[in-house]
């Protein structure tokens, strides 16, 4: 990563002026900070908090998950959606959560709080280090739907093991308790595409 930003990235002069830091200096704290991980997840948080401070929307890392279990985790409330002003619009439900279930969240529903937060401080506050795209709309934009939906590699899992948001539904609000769902990343997948199959109806032949 060093060297990528040291000797290939065009805009480091750019940056450093631009956001008043010394590339040195950050090179060194994350090099120190990176001593003290103890954990792969801890690691590969580090080099996602280094690139985001760049505020670069053209530059980010990527990790692949694993296909073995027991690389990486997910944590995930149910549902996702879009930004919708300063709301997040849900537009689907994961294919595990069965239509005639009891989940007080539904399609078309805005989630405008997360534990008494808006959706934007809580990005600033939780998703920002992660990913910066340099523009605050941008960043809202991108981050309002993994709020929800965290991932060890990504975006670093939740401290707490529930959360309350606010929904909007009808012109009407309400808080609803939930809790966070952590699972190894390799069987969540293999959960949501058993029940998309399942949810799907098998293909006929037509005459």
């Amino acid at each position: 990563i060093y060297s990528q930003f040291g000797e290939n990235y065009a805009p480091l002069e750019f940056k450093q002026d631009r956001y008043k830091f010394s590339y040195d200096a950050i090179k060194d704290k994350y090099l120190e900070d990176a001593k003290k991980t103890t954990t792969n997840d801890e690691f590969y948080a580090l080099m996602m908090k280094f690139v985001a401070e760049f505020k670069d929307a053209h530059t980010s890392p990527a990790l692949t998950n694993a296909s073995l279990p027991d690389r990486a985790k997910v944590a995930f409330l149910g549902f996702n959606g879009i930004r919708h002003e300063d709301n997040l619009l849900v537009k689907s439900l994961l294919p595990t959560i069965a239509a005639d279930s009891k989940y007080p969240i539904k399609v078309g529903d805005k989630i405008t709080e997360i534990n008494g937060k808006s959706l934007k401080d809580a990005v600033d506050a939780e998703l920002i280090q992660y990913r910066n795209l340099g523009f605050d709309q941008a960043n809202y934009s991108y981050h309002f739907n993994k709020l929800f939906n965290r991932v060890s590699t990504t975006n670093g899992l939740p401290k707490e093991t529930e959360v309350t948001l606010t929904i909007e539904r009808a012109g009407k609000k309400r808080s609803v308790v939930m809790p966070w769902v952590v699972k190894d990343v390799v069987q969540f997948q293999k959960e949501q595409a058993d029940a998309t199959t399942k949810k799907t109806p098998p293909a006929t032949d037509q005459d």
